[in-house]
């Protein structure tokens, strides 16, 4: 985590509504800070914290997964559609990053949170299995 605290905090823009295809994940993409992301997660994924992942690190925001076929169609439409009519400021401010788990019931567990441009101790200790 030391690594992410020496990053500064970053404006993330959210971008449009698209599908990754293997997995049919629906997601608003991310533009401006994109790059930050990825470079923070490239100086994360080292050492003992290095992990070979199933798909490249595309940052992005989910907005639905685990559909069938017919419902990626039909919500990907419906995302779209509320996506060109929101109005609100579509930057957000990145200061703090929470690091996760995904576990076997595809649930999340926070395992500790930085501020960017420092690093602050975990909630919990690390537990790298």
């Amino acid at each position: 985590m030391e690594a992410a605290g020496h990053s500064q905090p970053l404006t993330v823009e959210l971008t449009r509504v698209e599908i990754f295809p293997v997995s049919d994940v629906i997601y608003i993409g991310v533009g401006a800070g994109g790059d930050q992301l990825r470079r923070m997660h490239d100086a994360l994924n080292r050492g003992h914290l290095s992990f070979q992942e199933a798909f490249n690190y595309h940052p992005h925001v989910t907005l639905a997964q685990n559909l069938t076929p017919d419902q990626v169609d039909e919500l990907s439409h419906v995302a779209e559609r509320r996506w060109r009519e929101y109005r609100q400021d579509r930057h957000f401010r990145v200061e703090v990053v929470t690091f996760v788990q995904n576990t076997v019931r595809d649930g999340w567990i926070d395992l500790g949170e930085t501020v960017l441009g420092r690093e602050v101790e975990p909630s919990r200790p690390l537990v790298l299995v």
